[in-house]
């Protein structure tokens, strides 16, 4: 009963101590951290589930979504019109990949429910001029908004479509330059063109002759005061404009150049050097000019970088300039002041004509991360709650920080049942408008695998503790010995669950997504080997035990006869019957003690021969018993012999 008690302590002790380790090691426990107002629903669910959360602050402001259908733009970006009934929207940054830069003059005429429209930063221009009841966000830091300001106050002789005369600003990108500084070729498809004098660090001294075999719409080229030698071939109806001061022109006169030229006395017209005239930034905007130019010509494009602004310093050392030619593209001209300097913008430049006027009420903001300005259709699978509600189910977009809106297309959203653990968001913004959270944002401490790890555990101490219950270990030292196997079996048993169901809660969920199905078969497989190993041990310990009563079974006849072969040379007398008896006793005591069926007739005669025999030595009678003996002696010699026959 000891060993039992031993067994039994052991593997609950085992089961306990594997429970509570798995109890305080065992974590799966995960939540999306939400941003929501204070004394919302959804913070009173934040505080409930002991999720992390953040109050929104009063200046964050969390608009409503609009379909972008509801918008029409051109391929340039430009928004034409709004046509939804949303009384708050944001003018997305991307309508199908298209960014939006420009809002046009009427695209709001037909929103009669619009009351607030947000602003973004890469907005550069919003030309609506008369939006009544409608409030205009605008981000303090936007282009929109600096273009406003400068409007207001801005002091330069800014002449418009005057005087600009053939000064042309060429794409960088369209020449193409060898190391050596000649010009091999223009790739571009303009009518007039002016070749800079430096590209990067590579000073343009020399065009070659077929620079320009493939510019077929070329009627003009500007040539830069630093080219040392002009000799492409005859270009059909092209006129070359060339310094009277550079080597060039002195090289065609003395070599009597067939290309038709004219004299360029003026030739500040050119485009000014990339990286050394011009400091720009990837927005687009002219930092400083540091030429000598007395005429500067402000390229389109730096670099593949479209040039539409000049910061307010950018000219502030350049004191030979008197005039500066703006291009197309030019949306601000910020210095304020140019003593004597006469800036020329052609007339469909859009700076001549952005917020000259402007009739509608605007309002600065720090630009908000809870702005939605976003770059997709409504990334939400919704439904309607009733006419002026929806419920969130899904969230289809890609963005790790999901902001749910208090409004999609004009209805307030009070319900939602959005996956956000599932989709890996990092955090959930929850406007104050939702009063019920159908999903769950968080999963607990201990989830279903953790359970199942348990059960494959406890099933193999339970079939473990069923074999040491059953153990009879009261009967023979024989069979108890016998018995003691089932304890290594069922020790097996146990390690074994524990190993399984160890490997099930935290080894295989490192690398694959581990099913309920795997735990099943686990729980199989431990129930198969116990149950197995079990009745294999049962019925080996049976069949030991079967053998040894039929061990003992075969054996009693002669062991029986020896005792009593015994007893009767004890009592034997005299000394010669006493002699006689010893050596039947002899003759016993060293026979084959395994019996047979068929040696029952000789075991019969044997046995009928012992019992003459002990009479005639109870009768003393020397004779009688020598004479019984040897037909015993002779019997027992037969049995042995057919034994040995038989084996």
């Amino acid at each position: 009963m000891k060993i039992k008690r031993l067994a039994i302590t052991i593997f609950t002790v085992l089961f306990v101590a594997f429970t509570l380790v798995s109890f305080f090691a065992y974590d799966k426990s995960s939540s999306v951290p939400i941003v929501c107002e204070d004394k919302s629903y959804a913070q009173k669910y934040a505080k409930h589930h002991n999720i992390d959360y953040k109050i929104l602050s009063d200046s964050d402001k969390n608009i409503g979504l609009v379909n972008l259908d509801d918008f029409k733009y051109n391929d340039d970006g430009t928004l034409v019109s709004y046509n939804g009934d949303s009384e708050t929207i944001a003018i997305p940054e991307l309508i199908n990949d298209t960014a939006i830069i420009r809002v046009k003059e009427n695209a709001f005429a037909d929103a009669k429910n619009l009351k607030e429209i947000y602003i973004s930063k890469t907005l550069l221009i919003f030309e609506p001029n008369s939006l009544k009841g409608v409030t205009v966000y605008v981000p303090e830091d936007s282009l929109v908004y600096n273009l406003m300001q400068w409007k207001d106050k801005n002091k330069i002789d800014l002449s418009v479509g005057e005087n600009t005369g053939d000064v042309v600003v060429s794409n960088f990108d369209d020449f193409k330059v060898s190391s050596n500084g000649t010009l091999e070729s223009y790739v571009g498809d303009d009518s007039i063109i002016s070749i800079p004098a430096k590209i990067g660090d590579l000073k343009i001294r020399k065009i070659a002759k077929d620079a320009f075999i493939t510019a077929k719409r070329l009627t003009k080229v500007y040539l830069p005061e630093s080219l040392e030698k002009f000799e492409p071939m005859r270009v059909e109806n092209v006129e070359f404009c060339i310094s009277t001061k550079s080597d060039a022109y002195k090289d065609a006169k003395d070599n009597k150049s067939k290309v038709d030229f004219s004299s360029n006395t003026d030739h500040s017209k050119m485009a000014a050097s990339l990286d050394e005239d011009f400091d720009y930034n990837e927005n687009g905007q002219i930092l400083e000019y540091r030429g000598t130019d007395q005429t500067v010509v402000i390229p389109e494009e730096i670099n593949g970088t479209k040039i539409i602004s000049v910061n307010e310093k950018a000219f502030d050392k350049a004191k030979d300039t008197k005039t500066i030619y703006l291009p197309e593209t030019m949306i601000a001209f910020w210095p304020e002041t140019l003593d004597g300097v006469k800036v020329y913008a052609p007339s469909d430049a859009p700076i001549n004509n952005i917020y000259a006027d402007k009739k509608f009420d605007y309002v600065t903001y720090a630009d908000s991360y809870y702005v939605n300005f976003y770059s997709a259709n409504i990334p939400y699978s919704y439904d309607d709650i009733s006419n002026d509600e929806v419920r969130v189910n899904s969230y289809n977009g890609e963005d790790k920080n999901i902001i749910i809106p208090e409004t999609i297309d004009g209805k307030k959203v009070t319900a939602i049942s959005v996956d956000a653990l599932g989709v890996g968001a990092e955090s959930i913004l929850i406007p104050g408008t939702v009063d019920k959270i159908e999903t769950k944002l968080y999963t607990a401490k201990y989830d279903a695998a953790f359970y199942i790890g348990l059960v494959i555990a406890l099933l193999g101490f339970a079939l473990a503790l069923v074999a040491v219950l059953k153990l009879n270990l009261d009967e023979s030292k024989e069979k108890t010995f016998l018995r003691l196997s089932f304890l290594r079996t069922a020790y097996t048993v146990s390690i074994m669950s524990v190993i399984l169901a160890a490997a099930y809660m935290f080894v295989l969920p490192r690398f694959i997504v581990t099913p309920v199905w795997v735990g099943g078969v686990f729980a199989v497989l431990i129930v198969a080997f116990g149950t197995t190993s079990f009745i294999k041990t049962n019925t080996a310990t049976e069949l030991v035990e079967k053998a040894d009563k039929e061990v003992k079974e075969k054996t009693f006849f002669i062991k029986a006869l020896t005792v009593d072969a015994d007893v009767l040379v004890t009592k034997a007398q005299p000394d010669e019957i006493k002699s006689i008896a010893k050596k039947v006793y002899d003759a016993v005591r060293y026979s084959d003690p395994m019996s047979n069926d068929r040696l029952a007739g000789v075991e019969m005669r044997i046995e009928n021969l012992f019992d003459e025999f002990k009479n005639a030595v109870s009768e003393n009678d020397a004779a009688s018993s020598k004479k019984i003996a040897a037909d015993l002696l002779e019997a027992i010699d037969e049995r042995n012999k057919k034994c040995k026959m038989l084996k």
